[in-house]
Parts: C-alpha cells; structure tokens; sequence
C-alpha cells in the first residue's frame, strides 16, 4: 500500500491549491506509478512473502488496491 500512498501523498501536497479535479488526475498518476514499480519487486513482507522472486512482474495487491481507490475516486468527480 505504502509504495502506491507514497508518492499519492507527496503529489497532494504539491498539488493543495489546485481543483480538486486536476489535483486528483495528478495524484493517481503518482499512485499508478508507485504500483508499477512494485512489479520490479521481490515481496519481502504481506501475504505475498511466500512467493518470493515469482512475485516479480505482478504488482504488489496492497499498492494496486490504493491506485484503485485513487482512478475510481477520479472516475466518480469526472463522471459527476
């Protein structure tokens, strides 16, 4: 989770005076990015522990959940 919330949350400082839109475009593109370099991982911790090197090329779940917070978040204020 905290690799995706990370930079998630670095970017929403940066972004605090911007529309809500735009800021939140920003800040799941941040989180997307943190997710994808969990793919690049070998799971040390959570419950992929167990996979150790076959953890590689597939993100990490916890990270992945919180960019899909992030992009539906986004696609609700889009929508509405």
């Amino acid at each position: 989770m905290v690799d995706a919330l990370e930079p998630a949350t670095l970017k929403s400082a940066e972004m605090v005076a911007a529309p809500l839109d735009e800021a939140l475009k920003e800040i799941c593109e941040a989180a997307r990015q943190g997710m994808e370099k969990t793919k690049e991982m070998v799971a040390t911790l959570g419950k992929a522990k167990p996979l150790g090197k076959r953890s590689l090329g597939h993100a990490d779940p916890g990270s992945l959940s919180t960019y899909l917070i992030f992009k539906y978040m986004l696609q609700y204020i889009s929508e509405n």
